[in-house]
């Protein structure tokens, strides 16, 4: 791997003697690891455990994941194990303890999002959101795949946040950076590495945090991280909010044996992953907890109701969900969706203020005197499996499926069925008897050779 000068001399700056360890790391194969869906159990040999995450696993050897049913099950995720230590940062200060409103705001592809629904509270409520639409939709699929109701993806500018003064309890950035504590997944970036790009980048970094900046509450806590081991774009950026704005930089305690460097300047704290001293790449992280006061945005009391849908319909989609009490159904241009009571106040605010792509659990399509189920149901962790009758696909069935394939289900009963691997919901089939509509969405399905 050929560093282009520039960044060589810098990191040869940076490292020092330990230097010729960092570009010997980058010589061996990236760890694959995996972090698990903790409401979607199943069958897996795993034996290597991620120190810093409690459901992150290390694998031998990287499958194709793509050919894994499961993967589109929403099992598991398969995601970078130094970006898991966002876990500790959760646990530690107690975000996991108290119902919170969190911002992921740059989550796509997801997982920092699906990670923090598995850690938060389920009386919490997550927006993930994501300023390119191609993105965003990445962002959405792996979202439903996850299965939580308690999300919200939206796909906005982060200026347009500012004026949700003080609103949010947590808010992370995964900032949009140079990538490179990634270059030894993907040696191509280095392409497009330059020290032009890198000022692009530090610029960029800036205008985000402050264009959000005004959405955390006092007391909130902001989580600021990036994937690269560029200063400019990590501590000087902490360098820099600090003369911008008031907060105090919140240490985390680490074990020392899993090998990520403490950096500390001016009472500031930071955690970067290096890949010859941890198994994992490149990664930079920060805590900040808002000091300094501010406008808060007002909720309006009123609440949205279910007679906003046919009481009928209500309660056909009541059977379908875990819980439906704990719910207010809403229905929009045909779609019947669940959302939590407790957030009514908060969607009313959310719709009027951001571009929502989705939110809740999309319960159904109302199509003429019957209800269509959505994708999303099949792959809810909120889902009553007495809802609707399941049939049990095989590795080779399910991927026949997930590929969009016609499937024999003979022995199925008839209308919707969901169709589970390993008892987890993959989707929809809809049995007429002497045959069988695929439901699954077009845009999802596996192109790879199935056969």
């Amino acid at each position: 791997m050929n560093l282009p000068s520039q960044l060589a001399q810098r990191l040869n700056h940076q490292l020092a003697e330990a230097y010729p360890d960092f570009l010997q790391a980058l010589q061996l194969p990236a760890p694959v690891s995996t972090r698990l869906n903790p409401k979607k159990t199943f069958q897996h040999s795993y034996s290597e455990k991620i120190d810093w995450c409690e459901n992150g696993f290390y694998l031998a050897a990287r499958p194709v994941f793509t050919l894994d049913p499961l993967l589109h099950a929403g099992a598991y995720y398969v995601q970078e194990a130094s970006s898991m230590l966002l876990e500790q940062v959760v646990i530690q200060n107690d975000l996991d303890k108290n119902a919170c409103l969190a911002l992921d705001l740059c989550a796509a592809p997801g997982g920092k999002s699906t990670h923090l629904l598995s850690l938060l509270q389920p009386q919490s409520l997550l927006i993930s959101n994501e300023v390119i639409k191609t993105r965003a939709n990445i962002l959405s699929e792996n979202i439903i795949k996850w299965g939580y109701p308690n999300s919200i993806i939206t796909q906005n500018d982060p200026q347009h946040f500012a004026q949700l003064q003080g609103l949010f309890d947590l808010i992370l950035i995964d900032a949009p950076c140079s990538g490179e504590g990634l270059i030894r997944k993907n040696p191509e970036a280095l392409n497009e590495w330059s020290e032009n790009n890198l000022k692009l980048c530090s610029s960029r970094q800036q205008r985000i945090v402050a264009d959000v900046w005004p959405a955390l509450k006092e007391g909130g806590i902001l989580i600021y991280s990036t994937c690269t081991y560029n200063p400019e774009e990590n501590m000087q950026q902490l360098l820099w909010m600090l003369q911008e704005y008031a907060f105090r930089s919140l240490p985390i305690t680490l074990d020392e044996r899993w090998g990520v460097e403490h950096l500390q300047e001016k009472n500031l704290h930071a955690y970067q992953c290096w890949p010859h001293k941890v198994k994992g790449e490149g990664f930079f992280m920060s805590v900040l907890q808002k000091t300094s006061s501010s406008n808060t945005t007002n909720l309006k009391s009123g609440k949205t109701k279910n007679n906003t849908v046919h009481k009928s319909i209500v309660q056909e989609v009541s059977n379908w969900i875990q819980q439906p009490e704990a719910f207010h159904f809403h229905e929009q241009n045909e779609m019947v969706f669940a959302f939590p009571k407790q957030h009514d106040a908060l969607i009313q605010l959310l719709q009027a203020e951001l571009y929502i792509m989705h939110m809740g659990l999309p319960l159904g399509e109302v199509k003429k005197n019957k209800i269509i189920p959505q994708h999303a149901l099949a792959l809810s962790t909120q889902y009553n499996p007495t809802a609707f009758p399941s049939f049990e696909l095989n590795k080779e069935q399910a991927l026949a499926y997930l590929h969009r394939d016609s499937i024999d289900l003979s022995a199925a009963a008839k209308g919707f069925v969901r169709l589970t691997h390993q008892q987890l919901g993959l989707g929809w089939a809809n049995n007429l008897g002497n045959r069988s509509n695929n439901m699954y969405p077009v845009n999802w399905r596996i192109r790879l050779n199935v056969s």
